[in-house]
């Protein structure tokens, strides 16, 4: 199932919701650049150097999250 990121001011804002202008979520257990640990994912992107090396549960997300191919 795919997640978006929204900000809904109103219900119009909800039943207007068109997938194809929001940015889609990426949990690191389906992020190209996550590695599965024993106990979290660790982040590997390199464009992103605040990120890289830490490691999350496998349910984060971060901006800069690309679903595995």
């Amino acid at each position: 199932m795919k997640e978006y990121i929204v900000q809904a001011y109103s219900q119009e804002t909800i039943d207007s919701f068109d997938a194809h202008n929001a940015p889609e979520l990426v949990r690191c257990k389906d992020c190209k650049n996550g590695f599965k640990g024993e106990f979290s994912i660790k982040c590997e992107n390199e464009k992103n150097p605040a990120m890289f090396g830490t490691r999350h549960k496998p349910d984060w997300f971060c901006a800069d999250g690309k679903v595995k191919e």
